[in-house]
């Protein structure tokens, strides 16, 4: 049987995988509003197709993460396998922090660029480094 393999962030993550315990995040109040867990769009092509759904994407992913599961997957990926790809936003990126290990940067705003390094732990850059990099890029040039 082929597969439908899903690459991406939190826009191509099944429900299932991402429910918050919390109950206050908007997955967990969708699905509590549905009275179920909702399916994902890979859930609902993989159905129509009779394709097997491998989901690799994985919440707030950036784009080079996303690179990287697609090149750890490929020698599964089959000539007739269906691939998508849902990239993430150019002004996420990652870093390497103290432990030699890849953490993803997620700036929300401007404002909250002076708060990455509380809450992205062991990473050895400075605040001014990480607003440095956010803003350049958030460049059209960079984007471009």
């Amino acid at each position: 049987m082929n597969k439908l393999w899903v690459f991406g962030d939190s826009f191509s993550e099944p429900f299932s995988k991402i429910m918050d315990t919390t109950g206050f995040g908007y997955r967990s109040k969708y699905n509590k509003w549905k009275g179920y867990i909702s399916k994902s769009y890979g859930d609902i092509i993989s159905e129509k197709l009779n394709l097997l759904h491998f989901n690799k994407a994985g919440g707030g992913n950036d784009n080079y993460t996303i690179f990287d599961s697609i090149i750890h997957s490929l020698e599964k990926i089959n000539k007739d396998d269906v691939i998508i790809i849902g990239w993430s936003n150019t002004i996420r990126f990652r870093v390497v922090g103290v432990e030699n290990s890849f953490k993803t940067i997620r700036p929300h705003s401007l404002s909250f660029i002076t708060k990455l390094n509380k809450y992205t732990k062991n990473i050895d850059l400075s605040d001014k480094a990480l607003q440095e990099i956010s803003l350049n890029r958030d460049s059209v040039a960079y984007i471009n």
